[in-house]
């Protein structure tokens, strides 16, 4: 059967050794040789980051996740109970304050990984210690009032209103107009300076605003003319997979066994040509061409500058593809930046965090014993604050 190389190299006549040949070969080919040989590597790395993502998923649903239910349902029951301390024991006020507060983060802790249906009682006393949580604050003091209460102040003690004359001191009234005149000099400079402030906030604003707008532009220049580029090479991998396509087409073969083969090799060349692998059709067209007896010569330079274009395009593609697996564990893993994900830190930190879960919920399944009496809770209030 059929099958392609593991890479593209270009061959030359005769039968030379891969030193020599790449020494006959022009840069161009040179070239293609490399990137091609790139290419099988990051195929390989994409291939391995995508079996690293589903070994990663496999371990959180198969044993994270069985944690953190474990987890949820523990806090549901330390809720519960501090509910029931909260109505049956006697609590100072500075006790039932903390137990409201330990209670409302406790359900938050909760719902933040589920809806509020999937456990109807906790979000049903989670809305009860908020509303008793708003009604306790709505009767403390409010700021906003207290300026308004200087007006009730008696007037000022200088002036006798039986005699109707003002007694006052012409000293305490010159230092009087004096200081209020600094304060209004001091309240318009605050206020120029304020509006110089703004005025230059507004032109750095503006600034910004005309950087992004050539950035845009000439990016969307780059793009064009990469697009103009990029035209000729997709022509020529469209070609390519079309010569190919006449070649392998299984209908016009009449031995059953070789229609067989031309149908999987038809297969990989359309899969190679829907995600733009030109290095798999190139090799698919190695096959062949060895198999039909044709000398695959050496492809012009013009011709390689194409696929060149195209191989380009297509690594960078490749790249993209790993960083995004990349990204997706950094997630998965709570890894702080994808830098740091290689395969030893998501596998490091998925210990981690089943390490954490087991111990949190040891703790938690010891409080809950703990918990029996008025003078647990207490004790408890006073070590979570």
């Amino acid at each position: 059967m059929l099958a392609p190389s593991k890479t593209a190299i270009i061959l030359v006549e005769g039968e030379a050794t891969h030193s020599s040949s790449q020494q006959s070969l022009t840069p161009a080919q040179q070239q293609f040789n490399a990137l091609s040989e790139k290419i099988a590597q990051q195929k390989q790395q994409v291939e391995e980051w995508q079996a690293l993502v589903v070994l990663v998923q496999q371990r959180i649903h198969g044993k994270l996740m069985p944690l953190y239910d474990q987890l949820a349902r523990q806090q549901g029951q330390l809720i519960e109970q501090l509910h029931q301390a909260s109505l049956q024991y006697p609590l100072t006020a500075w006790e039932s304050v903390q137990l409201h507060r330990v209670i409302i983060e406790l359900c938050e802790q909760v719902l933040r990984h589920k809806l509020p249906d999937e456990d109807p009682l906790i979000a049903q006393i989670y809305q009860l210690y908020l509303a008793e949580q708003a009604q306790t604050s709505t009767f403390a003091p409010v700021a906003s009032e207290l300026p308004q209460q200087q007006h009730l102040q008696p007037l000022d003690h200088r002036f006798e209103p039986d005699c109707g004359v003002a007694l006052f001191d012409a000293d305490d009234l010159t230092t009087d107009l004096a200081t209020d005149l600094v304060t209004s000099f001091e309240i318009m400079a605050q206020q120029q300076e304020a509006e110089r402030d703004y005025q230059k906030q507004q032109r750095k604003m503006a600034r910004l605003a005309l950087k992004q707008q050539a950035k845009e532009h000439a990016k969307e220049e780059r793009d064009t003319a990469q697009q103009q580029a990029n035209a000729p090479a997709q022509k020529s991998l469209r070609q390519l997979y079309q010569r190919l396509a006449a070649m392998l087409h299984p209908d016009r073969e009449q031995d059953e066994q070789q229609k067989i083969t031309k149908t999987d090799l038809m297969q990989q060349a359309t899969e190679a040509y829907q995600s733009q692998d030109l290095l798999g059709l190139v090799q698919l067209q190695n096959a062949v061409s060895f198999n039909t007896n044709s000398n695959f010569a050496q492809l012009a330079d013009e011709q390689l500058h194409l696929y060149h274009l195209n191989l380009h395009r297509y690594s960078q593609t490749l790249d993209e593809n790993i960083t995004g697996h990349k990204a997706r564990l950094a997630s998965l893993c709570a890894i702080e930046r994808v830098e740091m994900v290689t395969a030893k830190s998501v596998i490091k930190k998925l210990k981690e965090q089943a390490s954490l879960l087991t111990q949190y919920n040891a703790m938690l399944s010891q409080q809950l014993k703990n918990l029996k009496d008025a003078k647990a809770i207490k004790a408890f209030l006073r070590q979570y604050s």
